[in-house]
C-alpha cells in the first residue's frame, strides 16, 4: 500500500460489505463487541520503523506484536468514512430503541426461505423483518408476511422514523441487508 489515506477510505463494494457486517452484528442476539475503528473500515497497514520487517506497506491482520506506528487509531479516517461511520450510529440508535434486537428467546425467530442464497432472513417476533443477503451479484427476492412493513434500514442508511413502506414482496440488492418492523 502506497497511499495510507487512499487505502483507508472505503467505498463501493467494500463500504457494502462493512454495512452488512454491521446489520448482521447490530440485529444478532446478545452483548456486541467492536473492534477498534471498525466504525470507519479500519485496517492497519505496517508502517516503517526501526524495527526491520520485509511486510512493510503491507496490510496486518494479527498486529499484536506490532509497534504504535501500525496499531494507532488515526481519527481523520473517522471522518473520511463519515457514511460508514453514520451508518453504525444508525444501527447503535436501533438496537438501543428496541430491545428485541438485543434480547429475545429463541421461539421469537421464524426464518423465511431464501433457497440456495448467501442470505438469512427472519422475522423476529412477528414485528420486525432482517433480510441479509450476502450474495455479491444475485439479488433476494423475499415474500413477506401480511401487512405494511415499514423500512428502517437498507443498505446505504438508517432512518428510524422512516415514512417508507412495503407491502407483500421486497428485493434485497446484493450485499446489503433491511430491517423493516410491521405496522400496527
Amino acid at each position: 500500500i502506497k497511499d495510507r489515506v487512499a487505502n483507508a477510505k472505503v467505498r463501493g463494494k467494500q463500504l457494502a460489505m462493512n454495512k452488512l457486517g454491521a446489520l448482521f452484528l447490530f440485529t444478532s442476539q446478545g452483548i456486541t463487541f467492536m473492534h477498534e475503528g471498525q466504525e470507519w473500515g479500519r485496517s492497519k497497514v505496517i508502517a516503517p520503523t526501526a524495527a526491520p520487517d520485509p511486510r512493510v506497506g503491507q496490510l496486518d491482520h494479527n498486529s499484536y506484536e506490532k509497534d504504535n506506528e501500525t496499531n494507532w487509531l488515526n481519527w481523520d479516517e473517522k471522518d473520511l468514512n463519515r457514511e460508514l461511520v453514520d451508518y453504525y450510529r444508525g444501527l447503535i440508535r436501533l438496537r438501543k430503541a428496541f430491545p428485541e434486537f438485543r434480547n429475545s428467546d429463541p421461539e421469537d425467530f421464524t426464518f423465511l426461505k431464501v433457497g440456495n442464497k448467501v442470505a438469512v432472513a427472519y422475522i423476529l417476533q412477528n414485528k420486525f423483518a432482517v433480510l441479509l443477503n450476502g450474495d455479491i451479484r444475485a439479488p433476494l427476492k423475499i415474500k413477506l408476511p401480511k401487512g405494511t412493513w415499514r423500512i428502517l434500514v437498507d443498505g446505504k442508511t438508517v432512518n428510524l422514523e422512516s415514512n417508507r413502506t412495503v407491502a407483500d414482496n421486497i428485493v434485497v440488492p446484493p450485499t446489503s441487508g433491511m430491517v423493516l418492523r410491521k405496522e400496527s
